[in-house]
């Protein structure tokens, strides 16, 4: 059984389910395990006010900042492989390098730096749905709510290990553009105020689909 988020006083509360999906292979990890801060930006959308001669003012709209997502978690370390029988934040060091296993048949693997740059999906949950192990998990039934945020097509763009008070910690962070490449949103907000239909599962044709407004 996980241990769910609490909706106290208007606010989540508690906990939340942090999942990250490479888009290339679908290959997941969870990383709410040993998550211990994160932060999402979603980018500033400012303007110039711009003093014409009359007395008045006109706006002049910048572009939209690109969307960011940071984490600091207890690194264990870099192999998302067994992710399934080991509880702890496996991938992200592997993600970020990108540069496959190079220690082929020996008891520990080896990661080096790579020119490979991966598209990534980043989910984030809130619910109170004892049922759910994952972001990407559906949550469903009349007695539970939830929360979820999507960024899609983010790209790892720093990995800094922390060494403070005995404990080596990893500092991480993702970045994607709001729109992509074709003028599609890149970015998703769903509240799930329970329903008899589930807030549905989250995979790469998920993302894909709701990206083209083809969710039935």
């Amino acid at each position: 059984m996980a241990y769910p988020s609490t909706l106290t006083d208007g606010s989540w509360q508690d906990r939340a389910f942090v999942t990250i999906i490479r888009k290339d292979d679908g290959k997941e990890v969870d990383l709410h395990g040993l998550t211990d801060e994160m932060g999402w930006a979603d980018g500033m959308r400012d303007f110039d006010g711009v003093p014409t001669a009359n007395g008045g003012r006109v706006r002049e709209n910048q572009a939209q900042d690109d969307h960011t997502f940071n984490l600091t978690l207890w690194q264990i370390g870099a192999v998302s492989d067994e992710f399934n029988e080991m509880n702890r934040p496996k991938g992200v060091e592997e993600f970020f390098y990108e540069s496959e296993d190079l220690t082929a048949d020996k008891p520990y693997s080896t990661y080096g730096t790579s020119t490979n740059r991966e598209d990534f999906i980043v989910v984030v949950l809130w619910t109170n749905d004892p049922s759910v192990d994952s972001a990407t998990d559906p949550v469903e039934g009349e007695d539970y709510i939830a929360h979820r945020r999507i960024g899609d097509m983010a790209q790892f763009i720093d990995a800094t290990p922390e060494w403070s008070d005995r404990v080596l910690k990893l500092e991480a962070e993702m970045k994607w553009s709001p729109f992509d490449t074709q003028g599609r949103k890149n970015s998703f907000i769903q509240d799930y105020d329970g329903d008899v239909d589930p807030m549905d599962e989250v995979t790469v044709e998920y993302v894909d689909d709701l990206k083209n407004d083809e969710l039935e």
